[in-house]
């Protein structure tokens, strides 16, 4: 087994793994999870010919793996991709307006504008005209919720939902693309979502002090349980290539010196004895 360092990238990519783990197991724990699988389900299944598209992806995700390895000259290039990855381009964050207040028949409408009440984009030319198209669709008791780092999931709309503007982003003020969720019981589940990202943010933070004092992969493996779920697949390669130890073969006088000299070193030694040197 090979020796790999524990460097700063390595320690990055664990620690985003490692909040996946936490997001997942917190969000299961809250009552989270079912709510945020019927949005995807119904992402995935409000239309035959969109359903379609994504089981198609998925089918593509598996052929294109294989593609990639026999023509590397084909992918990956930004410019000029000649076998693109995707049919339609995956997400992992949802945006959405939570509001158990108004009718139930509204529960899942997407919102390609939505906008927070917000003086200075009032009183402002530039950008005015999307914002009172959002404002249109501002209710007071709103509550607006980003949920990020979800597993991939394919949507017919890009969610872009922001909790600030201004310089610096330092204004609450909720506006982007986002879906209204007016289903009282997956309202009182989504409504929590704040509590867990604190608790995710924390739970981060010791963890990185720990990888920190962590200097090989083998060291974090032996001591963290569950370890290798963490640890991105090219770095497990990298850790099972065996190690190949030098073996440099220690060569005797007698193997160094040639036979055209030996016979010169010979009479050497002959005279040095035969005048008594030892």
């Amino acid at each position: 087994m090979a020796s790999v360092s524990m460097s700063q990238t390595l320690r990055d990519q664990i620690a985003n793994n490692f909040k996946q783990q936490l997001f997942k197991a917190y969000r299961v724990h809250s009552n989270i999870e079912p709510h945020i699988e019927k949005i995807v389900n119904h992402l995935h299944m409000q239309d035959d010919d969109f359903r379609c598209a994504v089981d198609l992806q998925k089918e593509w995700d598996g052929i294109y793996k294989t593609l990639s390895a026999k023509f590397p000259n084909a992918v990956g290039n930004s410019y000029r991709e000649i076998i693109s990855q995707t049919i339609i381009m995956p997400q992992t964050t949802l945006g959405l307006i939570i509001n158990p207040k108004l009718s139930a028949d509204l529960n899942y409408t997407f919102y390609s504008d939505y906008a927070f009440p917000n003086k200075e984009q009032e009183e402002q030319g530039y950008g005015r005209k999307d914002y009172l198209k959002g404002l249109a669709n501002h209710d007071k008791d709103d509550v607006p919720v980003v949920i990020k780092d979800l597993e991939f999931f394919y949507a017919p709309y890009e969610f872009n939902l922001r909790y600030n503007r201004g310089w610096g982003q330092e204004e609450y003020s909720p506006h982007g693309a986002a879906m209204l969720i007016t289903d009282p019981e997956m309202c009182a589940g989504l409504i929590t979502v704040g509590e867990v990202e604190q608790k995710v943010a924390n739970k981060l933070v010791d963890f990185m002090d720990y990888l920190l004092k962590i200097t090989t992969l083998k060291k974090f493996i032996d001591e963290w349980p569950g370890a290798m779920s963490l640890v991105p697949e090219e770095y497990k390669q990298r850790m099972a290539k065996k190690t190949v130890k030098s073996t440099v073969q220690k060569l005797t006088p007698e193997q160094i010196i040639p036979d055209e000299l030996k016979h010169e070193l010979n009479e050497v030694i002959l005279t040095n004895k035969l005048m008594g040197d030892d």
